[in-house]
């Protein structure tokens, strides 16, 4: 055998020249994977933005018509219709991607700038956040007593870690659902007529 056969041949191949998965326990930040994950929306909105110019657009539909773009002014309502929902489409198209774009972003610059590595960081961080600029603003608005604050439901979850509420929340809504739909099921049935 050659040399380019060995180096091909896996049963030739030795431990060290074999190549190690990556860990499983890899974590990348939520900004970069909202980053990432934004970027084909911009890229969408920007061609169809700049390299579908809307001559062309307009023209496609003309064509189908039969009509020129000269006579266009003058033809049909149907056609003028057509043009009209063919643009506005175009432009909802372009303002979709660039809002879920923006979302992504803007979403990826808060994580980048919080320096959140985890997304449990980011809740946590954000909550405390927002507490703090809820009792500004009712200060802000004059409010003395916050309406919600002696509710039970709000006393209970108070001191609860986030894996503690969503227990308590998901036992309470969604576990308690399920039992109290599953015991007015046999009350709903019709009884068979005989």
């Amino acid at each position: 055998m050659s040399n380019q056969d060995d180096a091909t041949n896996p049963s030739r191949l030795g431990d060290a020249s074999m190549k190690q998965a990556p860990p499983s326990n890899m974590n990348i930040p939520p900004s970069y994977v909202l980053f990432g994950v934004s970027l084909p929306f911009y890229m969408r909105a920007y061609h169809l933005y700049h390299h579908s110019p809307l001559d062309t657009l307009v023209g496609k539909v003309a064509q189908r018509s039969n009509i020129t773009m000269a006579d266009l002014k003058d033809a049909d309502i149907s056609v003028k219709r057509a043009v009209g929902f063919s643009v506005a489409g175009r432009a909802l198209k372009v303002a979709t991607l660039v809002s879920v774009g923006s979302f992504g972003m803007f979403g990826a610059a808060v994580f980048f700038i919080g320096d959140w590595k985890s997304l449990e960081e980011g809740v946590v961080a954000s909550r405390r956040w927002a507490q703090s600029k809820r009792k500004t603003l009712d200060k802000f608005l004059g409010v003395e007593e916050r309406v919600d604050e002696d509710h039970p439901e709000v006393v209970s979850r108070r001191n609860m870690t986030i894996q503690e509420e969503s227990q308590l929340l998901a036992k309470r809504y969604w576990v308690s659902r399920e039992t109290s739909s599953a015991q007015e099921a046999p009350d709903n049935q019709h009884p068979k007529a005989e």
